[in-house]
Order: C-alpha cells, then structure tokens, then sequence
C-alpha cells in the first residue's frame, strides 16, 4: 500500500506546475487570477510540509492551517517579486498583475524601461 504522503506529493507537485504553465500564458493578470495562480506556484512548498505532518503526525486541522499561511506566503512572494522585478519583466516581455495594473489604469502609457 502506498503511503498517503505521496498522493499530497502528486497532487501538490501538479498543482505548481499547472499554475506555472497557466501564469506563463497569460496576457493579462487581474487580481483574481493573481491571487489563484500565486499561490499555487508556491505550491511546491507544501511537500517538505507534508513529511513533516507524517513524521511528526500533525493533525488535519494544524496541517490546513499551515496549508493556508503557504497560500498567503506566495501570494506575499510572487507579489513581492513582481513589484521588485518590474523592469526586469517589462524588458523580457513578461506579463504580471503589476504590468497588467498598470495597463489597466493608464491606457496607452508605456513602463519605462
């Protein structure tokens, strides 16, 4: 019988990747999308999580509770990074909820660069 760990490692690992190949697709980020796909980029943080809650059997509720702050933490990080890396972004043509603001509140204006 296969340990319950590795399901929570499929499926967290799936979900951090289908977030990266759906944000890098994206034209446009507006603020719903962001918080969605944000957190689950950082999803791959959950697996040394989970070996923790094995190993030193951390209940379900305590568990949910640091599942939920990981979400915060990457919205927090990717956030944080399109902020500091904007110019960065806008030279390489890469779309973020903060180049998409941006667009949004003054139409035709361009990002310095």
């Amino acid at each position: 019988m296969t340990h319950e760990f590795w399901h929570l490692f499929d499926k967290f690992l799936a979900q951090q990747a289908e977030a990266s190949a759906a944000d890098s697709l994206l034209d446009d980020v507006d603020a719903e999308t962001f918080a969605s796909l944000s957190s689950r980029k950082f999803t791959g943080t959950k697996i040394p999580m989970s070996t923790v809650r094995y190993r030193y059997q951390v209940s379900e509720s305590a568990f949910g509770q640091w599942l939920q702050f990981v979400d915060c933490l990457g919205n927090f990080a990717q956030f944080s990074n399109d902020f500091f890396d904007w110019h960065h972004d806008s030279i390489h043509g890469i779309t973020t909820h903060i180049s998409s603001e941006s667009k949004r509140r003054a139409p035709g204006e361009s990002i310095p660069t």
